[in-house]
């Protein structure tokens, strides 16, 4: 039975969420549409650049992102505590960059006039509510797929749906749910041959964020180093298979706002040795300090000056684990399962054969929420289910419990 989205999108049980929007009849209007012989990769950068907009503006941070090429994915947290920060004239001057607002909010941005008596009661009450759309997942989705179904019916002159329905969600109620449907996300071009590797995969969370580390190390503009890959693709049209193929360098390319992992233990990045070989020296605590400092600007290319911590995990640790799965995961090497399985796997008390086999599952397997057992259990309480899709995988998967509550993982 289909259930509310309030019940499935609950803050009190846990901010991740899982989204995913795909094109009506699965029809590949982001790529290559073989019906209309017409190429529409462009459109990609559309959700990526409505993305990069929709995080500056909603207090929902992105922890990861995949556009295919008739959906995509999004996983989300939402920033409760941004949200309540902010104050009311930041609220209204967010709102109104998605919607026109009204008289009382354009009366206050302006600073023209006076509101009216009264007016301020109306204007609180506007506040509230907008406040409380600015983590609303809901709200979230619909701006993102009402611009992009308006942009694309426009392009071709036409009326109609654009998305099979409403976006589909599954709440990611602890850490090792949230770590697997990131590396499920960031992985589904390479598990869909689109990419041989996830530094290869366009338009997804993981390849901006090599990028960004790339990028800073060799001193050229990220926007150049994108559509210079792109540009061999376009090369590769077969003939003029698919007609419509654009130049993307025409294509305004903006930086998505990533979450943030957790800070890396000096220890866990360099070395004496290191130290040393930067000049240091061996009881040098400044030398520790400033090494440590640049170790989490190498190993943490996402943190964007301030701000809370969104991730539970390591970025080093995420990116040894996403290359090791995709290179065990691709069709091409089935059965080949590397015997240096991550750490963070080990402390995670996940299988590494377990892992392999359910990543590419994970969609199917679960169906509104993803966990451990006994956190799928304790929700399934709480909302009177006796029966929750995908708590076998669960337990084959993740284990029963948490092997550490509160720990950086």
């Amino acid at each position: 039975m289909t259930r509310a989205r309030e019940q499935i999108i609950s803050l009190q049980d846990t901010p991740y969420y899982h989204c995913m929007a795909r094109c009506v009849r699965r029809a590949f209007l982001f790529g290559d549409d073989f019906v209309t012989r017409k190429n529409y990769d462009h459109r990609k950068q559309w959700v990526v650049n409505k993305i990069a907009e929709l995080s500056e503006i909603f207090a929902i941070d992105i922890c990861a992102y995949a556009v295919m090429s008739n959906h995509y994915h999004l996983v989300l947290k939402v920033n409760v505590e941004e949200g309540n920060e902010l104050s009311d004239y930041d609220v209204l001057k967010r709102w109104t960059q998605l919607f026109n607002g009204n008289i009382l909010a354009k009366k206050v941005l302006s600073g023209k006039e006076g509101l009216e008596p009264g007016e301020d009661f109306v204007l609180a009450e506007l506040v509230k509510k907008w406040r409380g759309r600015l983590t609303d997942i809901s709200w979230f989705m619909r701006c993102l797929n009402e611009t992009i179904a308006k942009m694309a019916n426009e392009e071709e002159g036409i009326r109609g749906r654009f998305w099979e329905g409403r976006f589909k969600s599954q709440a990611l109620l602890d850490d090792v749910a949230v770590i697997a449907c990131m590396a499920y996300v960031d992985l589904n071009p390479v598990r869909a041959a689109m990419a041989n590797t996830p530094e290869e995969s366009d338009f997804t969370s993981i390849q901006e964020r090599i990028r960004t580390f790339g990028d800073r190390k060799v001193g050229r503009p990220r926007k150049a180093a994108v559509n210079a890959q792109r540009s061999e693709k376009r090369e590769k049209n077969e003939g003029g298979k698919f007609a419509g193929l654009r130049d993307l360098d025409d294509e305004t390319v903006k930086d998505v706002r990533l979450a943030k992992f957790s800070d890396v233990p000096f220890h866990e990045v360099f070395g004496v040795g290191d130290a040393v070989d930067r000049g240091g020296d061996h009881n040098g605590s400044s030398i520790k300090e400033s090494t440590g400092r640049a170790a989490q600007k190498l190993l943490d290319p996402v943190s964007r000056g301030e701000g809370s911590i969104s991730l539970p995990f390591y970025w080093q640790d995420y990116l040894v684990l996403l290359d090791w799965t995709g290179r065990a995961i691709r069709d091409d090497k089935r059965g080949y399962i590397p015997s240096d399985a991550p750490n963070i796997l080990l402390r995670l008390g996940v299988h590494p054969d377990n892992w392999l086999d359910a990543l590419p599952k994970l969609e199917e397997q679960f169906h509104e929420f993803m966990g451990r057992e006994d956190s799928m259990k304790r929700l399934g309480e709480k909302l009177e289910k006796k029966w929750l899709k995908g708590v076998g995988l669960a337990r084959r998967l993740f284990g029963g419990a948490e092997p550490g509550v509160g720990s950086v993982i």
